[in-house]
């Protein structure tokens, strides 16, 4: 057990409110214990919460728990590596994420769903459109399409719990939209669309086994002719997200990695503020479907 007397709380850039790096203030050096290394970050509003923090030491691509007490945090328990995840492991993550997290304290969080709504009539989208929106978490999209009159709207993620945090939100208007709970590398599309939008799930997909299974899933449930929207971390983003290792693309990079099916039709920057105020760099590509 590691104790680091008079701790202060940090977050480093890219990583969730609630993740949290241990520094000793005032600190004029790197601490090395083990395998992990701890560096200044900037500083940011903790939330006030009952349940203990998350450490992400994201230099080492370490997770430990954080429990405060006093004038002394303490860090136990390294888990294990996360760079290749088991459906399970994968499974539970994020259903961690979503029940003890509120939709403001994950740095994908977005008040309006942009540039994804501008790409969407950009493809010439209407209210009988059918789209389908891939790892949407409890996305604020969905509320865009419906309240915007969209008819044929569907959202799929691996965690149960940001599916019930979207429901809720819509209140009744969450009958009008198909709820799918499965992990996208497993799921069987029983239909087809006209439009695939993704926002910051694939780019979680660090195995080529498991971006094989996605592109073949995509591949059968979008139409011949129709959009694909995908959104990741760019070259120059975040390495790590809610800690885990992701992969960073370029729209040539995603060309090369979806294949000859998808044309790549245009690419373009955004810069994402979280809700702490960090930036993270953003690609989002548009394809159209041979």
């Amino acid at each position: 057990m590691i104790v680091l007397p008079e701790c202060a709380l940090m977050t480093p850039d890219g990583c969730d409110c609630l993740t949290a790096l241990v520094l000793m203030p005032p600190f004029r050096h790197r601490l090395t214990t083990s395998a992990m290394v701890l560096v200044p970050q900037d500083p940011v509003r903790i939330l006030p919460n009952d349940r203990p923090l998350q450490a992400t030491f994201q230099t080492a691509g370490l997770l430990l728990p954080v429990v405060p007490g006093g004038n002394e945090c303490h860090l136990y328990s390294l888990a294990e590596d996360d760079n290749a995840m088991t459906d399970t492991s994968r499974h539970t993550h994020w259903e961690q994420v979503y029940t003890t997290k509120g939709e403001r304290e994950v740095s994908w969080f977005q008040e309006s769903a942009e540039p994804s709504m501008e790409l969407l009539r950009a493809t010439g989208a209407s209210a009988d459109t059918r789209i389908i929106d891939i790892g949407a978490g409890a996305s604020r999209l969905v509320d865009t399409l419906v309240h915007g009159g969209f008819q044929n709207v569907t959202v799929l993620d691996l965690s149960e719990a940001a599916l019930s945090t979207a429901r809720a939100r819509l209140g009744a208007r969450a009958e009008t939209v198909q709820w799918i709970a499965a992990d996208v590398t497993r799921w069987e599309p029983a239909q087809t669309f006209d439009v695939w939008h993704d926002r910051a799930a694939f780019h979680f997909l660090t195995e080529d086994t498991d971006r094989a299974a996605y592109v073949e899933r995509m591949r059968r449930a979008v139409r011949p002719g129709g959009h694909v929207i995908l959104g990741t971390f760019a070259l120059d983003g975040p390495e790590r997200c809610s800690g885990l290792a992701v992969v960073r693309y370029s729209g040539e990079t995603l060309a090369d990695t979806l294949g000859a099916d998808f044309q790549l039709l245009a690419t373009i920057s955004h810069l994402h503020t979280t809700p702490w105020g960090s930036q993270q760099s953003f690609q989002f590509s548009t394809f159209r479907v041979a």
